[in-house]
């Protein structure tokens, strides 16, 4: 309602109808402190809707960021289970490098020891000469025997 200054002088004061000024004002001052008391208490509902959101806001921030960081230390762990894997698996491939290595060496030193047989002469075998290879390969043979003796 708005009021209607037809009713006040050039000094501001009401000449006639002041008690219906008066409780027109009244009523007017009424409504206007229902309507504040309204919008405060939206305003307050808002506050409270936003607080909530904003909390919410937070939760949510945290779960995302917790879960971030199960899905890094996943990650990490796999890539350490990866990297222990491939160790083992390098370890393996040296060890069997190496086994291959000295049974290749065992069979290049037979073949030798074998040929140095055939290429032995009629009078070698009469005289029972034996070749250098043979008597080295016996003395390997035995040197293993003892080793696995000892084991």
């Amino acid at each position: 309602m708005v009021l209607n200054n037809k009713n006040k002088d050039s000094t501001g004061v009401f000449k006639n109808g002041d008690e219906v000024s008066t409780e027109e004002l009244e009523r007017e001052l009424i409504h206007k402190e229902n309507e504040i008391r309204k919008l405060e208490e939206k305003l307050a509902d808002t506050f409270g809707r936003l607080h909530d959101v904003v909390a919410e806001k937070k939760l949510l921030q945290q779960k995302i960021n917790e879960g971030e960081l199960q899905e890094i230390d996943l990650k990490f762990k796999n890539f350490n289970e990866l990297q222990d894997n491939y160790h083992k698996l390098e370890h393996r491939t040296k060890v069997t490098k190496k086994q291959l290595d000295d049974v290749r060496a065992r069979a290049e030193f037979q073949e030798r020891v074998i040929e140095d047989l055939e290429n032995r002469g009629f009078l070698d075998f009469l005289f029972g000469r034996i070749p250098e290879s043979f008597r080295q390969y016996k003395k390997n043979v035995l040197e293993r025997k003892g080793k696995r003796e000892k084991e």
